[in-house]
């Protein structure tokens, strides 16, 4: 029950947190789905984004690059589209030695880093393909970083895109027909 009003308060945290947007409201994306759902999908997208971070992480240590496996994976949002198309915004919490360097602070040495990612949804089988991660990515080892990172992934996704020419918020309607998909 807890958990049920915990994605309740969230989904009223992402509808206000998109009130702060330069989508013009014509152009909103209105799409719902059910609680449960969308409750799944964070879930399910959870573990692909992990496993597919995990992977790369995989192989950047043994190419002998210096990277950490991510702790975890938090979705912030999903964004649903026509065609089955899906966008969403992530944030991964990983142990990086460096970050204590950076900022004495962190003594745990955490570091978030909030990408954006489009895919598609297989409605059969309720599984994601995640096609890509998007252009702009935010990264913070600042004590509060989960917030500042939440915060300017927003701020990038909900706001910005819309001044970039040829580009579109991600809560905007004209997202799924632009070249994001193409590229």
């Amino acid at each position: 029950m807890i958990r049920k009003y915990f994605y309740l308060s969230l989904l009223l945290v992402l509808l206000f947190s998109c009130s702060k947007t330069s989508t013009p409201k014509e152009f909103m994306n209105t799409t719902s789905v059910p609680i449960d759902m969308y409750q799944n999908d964070v879930k399910y997208l959870e573990k692909l984004t992990y496993d597919r971070l995990d992977s790369i992480s995989k192989k950047n240590i043994s190419k002998g690059v210096y990277n950490t496996i991510p702790v975890s994976i938090i979705i912030d949002t999903i964004f649903y589209g026509p065609s089955n198309k899906v966008s969403y915004l992530s944030i991964e919490k990983r142990k990086n030695k460096y970050s204590k360097i950076q900022n004495p602070n962190n003594k745990e040495g955490i570091q978030y880093n909030g990408e954006c990612y489009i895919g598609t949804k297989d409605l059969n089988n309720n599984s994601f393909t995640i096609l890509k991660s998007l252009r702009y990515t935010v990264s913070s080892s600042e004590k509060k970083g989960y917030n500042t990172v939440l915060k300017s992934l927003r701020v990038s996704y909900l706001r910005e895109m819309n001044y970039v020419d040829g580009c579109f918020n991600i809560n905007d309607i004209r997202f799924w027909d632009s070249d994001a998909w193409h590229e």
